[in-house]
């Protein structure tokens, strides 16, 4: 149509100040694609600076690392983040949580700290009555403390699947009766997903 019309009208083939244009008239260039799960989105601005920092020292994904935080700590929700919440236990017992910014559910023996840990939370009407959660100042020293205790298992896993097996035969997913490694390796391609949209 457009050769048609130049045909038709010699106008058209004038580019003003530049002479005759040659050629088909091309078309302005594609948008990118960009992130519209706005969960993940807001996750990845969230703690995306800090999962990055992780993530290098231990050779694998910022998506592996967003991943494991917003599956272990319910995007943020989770009872041993934020505090105050009305929390249902399996049992059925509703507890008012008490936070701690635990973003990757790492368990803590009362009186002894893990790495980066300020504190413990006891979780209710768990047995044995010393076996609680990390309390940590922030995302970032929470991932740290996660760096430290698992990081060794994780080293430089090239793959989602493979960085999620290798924590499921070191404790994570242990007696929920879920495929851990299946829902995390689609937790993590999830987030890789948007973040090649960035």
């Amino acid at each position: 149509m457009a050769a048609m019309l130049r045909t038709l009208n010699p106008m058209l083939d004038m580019d003003p100040g530049c002479g005759p244009v040659s050629g088909p008239v091309s078309a302005p260039p594609a948008s990118p694609p960009t992130c519209t799960d706005s969960q993940a989105l807001n996750w990845i601005n969230l703690y995306g600076s800090d999962s990055a920092q992780i993530a290098n020292g231990l050779g694998v994904t910022e998506a592996d690392i967003l991943g494991l935080s917003s599956l272990e700590s319910g995007w943020g929700q989770g009872p041993f983040v934020k505090a105050g919440q009305n929390y249902v236990l399996p049992s059925g017992k509703t507890i008012i949580t008490s936070g701690g910014d635990d973003f990757f559910s790492i368990h803590e023996t009362k009186g002894k700290l893990n790495p980066y840990a300020v504190g413990w939370n006891p979780i209710p009407g768990h047995k044995p009555a010393n076996d609680g959660m990390a309390v940590y100042n922030s995302y970032l020293d929470s991932a740290k403390s996660f760096a430290a205790l698992y990081g060794q298992f994780v080293q430089n896993q090239s793959s989602a699947s493979s960085f999620s097996s290798a924590l499921g035969a070191h404790g994570f997913g242990i007696g929920s009766g879920l495929d851990f490694p299946g829902i995390l390796t689609k937790r993590i391609n999830r987030i890789a997903d948007c973040l090649s949209k960035m």
